[in-house]
């Protein structure tokens, strides 16, 4: 399944905007166009491909996050996680832009954070470190055919797992989870960012070995 016809010509953007505040307007305004309904049912095979992943599977420790609006969303990716005995966290974010990962059950009260109105569990639940993690199913806003992603622009998962970036850590793997049509042709890098080691979309599972392209339909 994919989103549908009708943003197909929207599923390339080009990448000649090298302002990244416009890329993510744009990118911004093409999500917030999908019918909710579709996004739901792409974010329903989206969970699909991942669950059935090595990478999901193989896994014990597993951060996520809350959809907001028409987010492509994770949400049955991590009750299944739960179900089959995993630890399961959602971002907390701490000063500095940092964040901790408190453990998360179905079920649990979420608590919108004071300033950025992003839900996130209560300050008393269990928290591990970045670097504790197996997965992190990672929201984005745009990413590219060489894993470079565009994030909302605070930085929080650059900042949070730049150790990935030195070899050879490659823990935890670094999952994008998005709808097809936010792909681009082009993200110029910036020093900083923290690649993915892959993107799960409705059409399937793209992975970054290497930073060299590769595609699968798990």
């Amino acid at each position: 399944m994919t989103i549908g016809p009708a943003h197909a010509e929207d599923a390339l953007i080009e990448p000649q905007e090298d302002n990244r505040k416009a890329l993510r307007a744009r990118l911004r305004a093409a999500r917030a166009a999908l019918d909710p309904n579709q996004a739901a049912a792409a974010s329903h095979v989206t969970n699909s491909y991942l669950v059935h992943s090595a990478e999901f599977l193989q896994a014990h420790r597993i951060a996520g996050y809350v959809a907001v609006g028409n987010e492509a969303d994770p949400e049955a990716a991590l009750v299944l996680a739960h179900e089959l005995g995993k630890s399961v966290y959602l971002p907390r974010i701490r000063p500095e832009r940092r964040l901790v990962f408190a453990q998360w059950q179905p079920g649990d009260t979420l608590h919108k954070h004071t300033r950025l109105g992003i839900p996130e569990p209560a300050a008393g639940a269990p928290t591990i470190r970045a670097e504790q993690l197996d997965l992190v199913i990672v929201p984005l806003v745009g990413f590219d055919a060489e894993g470079h992603r565009l994030g909302m622009g605070g930085g929080f998962y650059d900042r949070n797992f730049a150790f990935r970036q030195a070899p050879p850590v490659t823990r935890p793997i670094l999952a994008g989870f998005a709808h097809a049509n936010q792909i681009c042709q082009t993200i110029p890098p910036e020093p900083w960012d923290t690649p993915l080691d892959l993107v799960v979309t409705e059409q399937g599972i793209r992975r970054f070995p290497m930073r060299h392209n590769e595609t699968s339909t798990d």
